[in-house]
């Protein structure tokens, strides 16, 4: 199951650097438009996404999903920085303090 994910994940890279070679263009043989905004925040949800679905998910899983989802949205102009300011960095300390006196249950 581990090498099948490994080989899926490294499939992904290589396409995305063939994508990006294709998209930079470097010879100015054609018009090629794939990426969009916010493509990127994309290697921080899929593979968090892929984490926890495997069945292993924890704080650093589901926060790097929630960061990358966030992101995401900010750079489609869903939710604008003011908004991650004034709510998420408080909602996310907060969380981090509860976290931190609470602890983590772990699987044994």
């Amino acid at each position: 199951m581990k090498n099948k994910l490994l080989s899926f994940i490294g499939v992904l890279i290589i396409v995305l650097g063939i994508v990006v070679f294709v998209k930079w263009n470097p010879f100015l043989l054609w018009k090629f438009k794939f990426m969009f905004r916010g493509w990127w925040t994309l290697i921080i949800i899929i593979p968090s996404i892929i984490s926890i679905l495997r069945g292993e998910p924890n704080i650093i899983n589901v926060g790097a999903c929630i960061i990358g989802i966030v992101l995401f949205l900010s750079s489609r102009y869903i939710i604008t920085f003011y908004w991650i300011r004034k709510y998420l960095i408080p909602l996310a300390l907060v969380l981090l303090g509860a976290v931190i006196i609470f602890g983590v249950k772990t699987k044994k």
